[in-house]
């Protein structure tokens, strides 16, 4: 992830684009110009991959821009897919380190206390604590990827950073399809508790639960206790006044 922050406007917006383009081009050595090199759109996710070159016209990096949006605004994520960023976004603060690596804060403090970093791993500015990318791998290992967690979100890699963003946001409903899906945190949260399977997608989960009636139920061979395992959930049709169309509303309690 190179950066995040939050919009008033989603990035078809010519000036809230060129604003994140002007906070990329600051995150990349070198940054001179840009092309859009593809502009996506499913449900309510907006991604676009960005190629960045220098004076010369070389690559010099690539990124993606997702747009989501986060109650009455919008989120931004921006992930470098090729070239080298500025060393600052190499570095976390205690607290960052901690939630990427799914840690307790005083976790990595103590670490840091008992001198498990080197010198040129953690250091104090201000008051905070600082670690550095690879001082936090060699101390608590790489993150763990999806394939080793066996759950995948999604085969689809916009499905898939769709479903990243709204479990970051758990207050937002996500939109799939003809339904618009609330706390679906709860239903990732339950499929990781009972599932024993491996290689699950989640999204074919979700596919099930949208298509049950009150309660999806995990069939004995998937879960861990050998028993069906089940999470209720209130359902009710919404139906467009203008248009007729309806929206299933589903909210996992």
């Amino acid at each position: 992830m190179l950066f995040t922050k939050q919009v008033s406007e989603p990035i078809k917006n010519a000036e809230v684009f060129a604003d994140i383009l002007e906070d990329v081009f600051s995150c990349i050595p070198g940054a001179y110009e840009y092309d859009v090199l593809s502009d996506e759109q499913i449900n309510g996710l907006h991604k676009r991959t960005v190629e960045i070159t220098d004076e010369s016209g070389d690559k010099i990096a690539e990124v993606e821009i997702y747009c989501y949006p986060v109650g009455d605004e919008y989120a931004v994520e921006v992930e470098l897919l090729d070239g080298k960023p500025s060393a600052l976004f190499t570095v976390y603060t205690a607290q960052e380190a901690a939630e990427k690596w799914g840690l307790a804060e005083v976790t990595v403090r103590q670490w840091i206390y008992r001198g498990k970093f080197r010198a040129n791993e953690a250091r104090k500015s201000a008051g905070t604590w600082l670690v550095t990318h690879d001082g936090m791998v060699r101390v608590a290992g790489k993150l763990k990827t999806e394939e080793e967690m066996n759950m995948y979100l999604s085969d689809n890699p916009v499905v898939d950073k769709y479903l990243r963003l709204a479990l970051q946001n758990p207050e937002t409903p996500f939109i799939y399809d003809n339904a618009k899906v609330f706390n679906i945190k709860r239903l990732y949260d339950f499929v990781a508790d009972h599932a024993k399977t491996e290689n699950i997608v989640f999204e074919e989960v979700l596919k099930e639960a949208i298509n049950s009636e009150g309660c999806y139920e995990m069939p004995s061979w998937m879960t861990r206790s050998g028993k069906p395992e089940c999470i209720y959930f209130d359902r009710e049709d919404e139906i467009d006044n203008e248009t007729y169309d309806v929206t299933t509303i589903i909210k996992f309690r």
